[in-house]
């Protein structure tokens, strides 16, 4: 039990860290936001906000930086024990 809680305290942060880039991306589809949020990670986060506050980034941009990271996250992730 304390590991499931603890997991789940964790892993709140993306639920923040998708609120907080939802401001940047207002007015866009829910199939949107859903995509966006799916792809968030902490180093995605970090460029976006970046960027989004610099006023030079546009949502396609910011999607196609979130699924980049996320899939090198994901590949890393399978293909590194396996080496």
């Amino acid at each position: 039990a304390a590991i499931v809680a603890t997991t789940f305290m964790v892993n709140l942060r993306h639920a923040l860290m998708s609120s907080a880039l939802a401001l940047p991306l207002k007015g866009v589809s829910r199939r949107f936001l859903a995509l966006f949020a799916y792809g968030v990670t902490d180093e995605s986060f970090a460029v976006n906000m970046s960027r989004f506050n610099s006023g030079n980034w546009d949502r396609l941009s910011a999607l196609t930086l979130n699924q980049v990271t996320n899939a090198t996250w994901f590949f890393s992730t399978v293909l590194v024990p396996v080496l």
